[in-house]
C-alpha cells in the first residue's frame, strides 16, 4: 500500500515539473519576443486541428 503511495506521489510531482517547466518556458519566450504570439496562437490552431481529424479548410490568420 506504501509503495503505491509513494509512486502515485513520484509520478504527480515529475507531471507537475513538467507541465510547469513548460509554461514557464512559453511565457519567457513569449516575454522575450511579444511579436511571435500570433505565430504561436496558429501553431496551437494548427496542431489542434490536426488532432481534431476534422477536413474543413483550415485556419488562417493574416497579419493587418
Amino acid at each position: 500500500m506504501i509503495y503505491r503511495y509513494f509512486l502515485f506521489l513520484l509520478v504527480n510531482v515529475v507531471f507537475i515539473f513538467l507541465l510547469a517547466s513548460t509554461y514557464w518556458q512559453l511565457m519567457r519566450d513569449l516575454a522575450n519576443s511579444p511579436a511571435k504570439i500570433p505565430e504561436k496562437l496558429a501553431q496551437a490552431l494548427q496542431m489542434g486541428r490536426a488532432r481534431s481529424g476534422d477536413s474543413q479548410k483550415p485556419v488562417e490568420l493574416r497579419y493587418l
